[in-house]
């Protein structure tokens, strides 16, 4: 009787910390893994494999350094399956959709930078629904109930902008700006710290037009030429997305421009435009500090899933690039 009855408990004890571990993220009822011994010096991760999906609101270079950052920590964790989306062109309905897939697919973590955070904030709100940890990234989402916001914060950002290009054109002169998605929330609080810093510091400083390229590389050409056109007087240009950098650098090689001629002062520390500035084709770049991002979305979901808490914003900063602090800037706190 002692010998089943120690058996009995055993047994129950089993199933006690298997029904636990089934229920330590969001209740998928997907099963766990169990832990691997000897695991080294890896950093402390949990027991079960948890599945996280990070959604970027385009496809761009730009987020490498993100995806690179991401899986090379998951696989360092051992246990974490990582799924990497984008939607086409920045199109909010595929955006929508890649969510309501991975809400089917019961991921136990989203990570997503908004194309549109009006359109995308009842989906958002649908997964934490279904259980599912939210964190946004790059484009926030604030009126979801995501968990926290990890990245740059857009609105100093662009007051980082205003300021840098005031020092470069002398706080006078008119200036052109190109938007990608004109949606995407962190494009549109760049702008709005831009057009406020002008007007609250910069009274000499003209914003003479602002247009939009959709994240096209081809249309961005296209929209800035046109600009440049209808506004041959402008000191300096600024891409505020993903595909501002390279339109400028595009067109000032097509009219065989340098920063002598006109500045393109834009953002992003993407390979083609450091090549841009090393080429004296921009003067100067807003970087992000998106290559830790990746380590931090992970980070955040598994404290999520733990059943912690997360800062509501996790300002990454920004940091302007010029040729002086090129080859340093990333070591720039």
């Amino acid at each position: 009787m002692k010998k089943s009855f120690v058996k009995r408990l055993l047994v129950t004890v089993l199933v006690f910390v298997l029904i636990f571990s089934l229920a330590a993220c969001g209740g998928t009822g997907k099963q766990a893994d169990q832990p691997t011994p000897d695991e080294g010096d890896k950093p402390a991760a949990p027991a079960e494999k948890r599945t996280y999906a990070i959604i970027y609101p385009v496809i761009h270079q730009f987020f490498d350094p993100v995806t690179t950052g991401a899986q090379a920590y998951a696989e360092k964790l051992g246990n974490i399956e990582l799924f990497i989306h984008a939607p086409e062109g920045g199109q909010v309905q595929q955006q929508i959709e890649i969510v309501e897939n991975l809400i089917s697919m019961q991921v136990d973590g989203i990570a997503i930078g908004s194309t549109d955070p009006e359109a995308l904030a009842p989906y958002i709100d649908q997964a934490i629904e279904a259980g599912i940890q939210v964190v946004t990234f790059d484009s926030d989402t604030p009126n979801s109930n995501r968990a926290g916001y990890i990245g740059t914060m857009n609105y100093e950002a662009g007051l980082h902008m205003a300021d840098v290009i005031a020092k470069h054109i002398g706080e006078e002169g008119k200036i052109i700006i190109l938007q990608d998605v004109p949606t995407q929330g962190n494009l549109v609080e760049r702008l709005q710290g831009i057009e406020d810093r002008i007007k609250e510091k910069y009274p000499k400083i003209k914003i003479a037009d602002v247009q939009s390229g959709y994240a096209d590389p081809a249309k961005s050409v296209e929209v800035l030429e046109s600009m440049i056109e209808a506004n041959p007087d402008f000191v300096s240009y600024t891409g505020i997305g993903g595909a501002g950098g390279p339109a400028g650098i595009a067109v000032w090689k097509a009219r065989g421009w340098t920063n002598q001629d006109k500045m393109n002062i834009s953002f992003d520390n993407t390979d083609e435009n450091i090549d841009g500035l090393r080429d004296g084709l921009i003067t100067a770049l807003v970087s992000q500090r998106q290559h830790i991002w990746g380590e931090l979305i992970i980070d955040s979901l598994n404290t999520l899933c733990d059943g912690g808490t997360i800062e509501e914003h996790n300002d990454t900063g920004t940091i302007e690039v010029t040729i002086e602090n090129i080859d340093t800037y990333q070591d720039e706190r």
